[in-house]
């Protein structure tokens, strides 16, 4: 299994449903990183063959951006002006296990931008670790859970949790024609450490100084 460690100056995840203000989710949508692995793997990474995770922190900001010029028909020229959400300080953990791990760990250095073409990224680490099932929630409690101040994507529709429709991964057949279609899920957010409470059992990365908490989306 590998962890990715990333660091973004600021970036917006937008919604793509919503228009003015532009609105950001508050981790990347997986089809945002399934799109980036294969765009610097050049491998077919996809939802079937490849499980992901995605922990992350973050502050939110609204900026007021010039995002285009629109050209009346009298030729004059008009800013527009968009309340946009923006997130800064960003630092995620996304965990992946795939039969491209080899791709993906030697080609991480081709990771420049996550988001919007220009939310770049200023660090990014790789991590081989284990991944360990624990099924003790007392125990659990007492373990050094690095990202417990994170925020974590999860499937579990019990918990009473923020709920986004995100868009999961592209679809195929509609990208070889150069129309941008994605599969969307039921995706539910809180605090990791919030989290950790509601499980019974929950999947660690194993890491070298402590353990990671992680919810596989597929």
């Amino acid at each position: 299994m590998l962890r990715l460690n990333i660091k973004q100056p600021f970036a917006c995840y937008r919604v793509a449903t919503v228009g003015n203000p532009i609105l950001s989710y508050p981790l990347p949508p997986p089809a945002t990183v399934f799109g980036a692995l294969r765009n610097i793997t050049e491998c077919p990474v996809n939802s079937e063959n490849t499980q992901i995770a995605i922990t992350g922190k973050s502050i939110a900001s609204f900026s007021h951006i010039v995002n285009h010029v629109v050209v009346t028909q009298a030729s004059k020229s008009k800013t527009n002006i968009i309340k946009t959400q923006m997130l800064h300080d960003i630092e995620l953990n996304i965990f992946i296990k795939s039969c491209f791990e080899e791709e993906i760990a030697q080609n991480a250095n081709k990771l420049v931008r996550l988001g919007r073409s220009e939310d770049i990224i200023s660090q990014v680490k790789v991590f081989q670790e284990e991944e360990e099932e624990l099924i003790d929630n007392e125990k659990l409690s007492n373990l050094k859970i690095i990202n417990s101040n994170d925020y974590a994507y999860f499937v579990d529709g019990n918990i009473v949790s923020i709920s986004y429709q995100v868009p999961f991964d592209t679809i195929e057949s509609y990208v070889k024609q150069g129309i941008y279609r994605y599969h969307k899920k039921n995706l539910l957010y809180m605090p990791v450490s919030n989290l950790i409470k509601h499980r019974i059992s929950a999947n660690l990365s194993v890491s070298k100084k402590g353990y990671y908490f992680l919810e596989w989306l597929n």
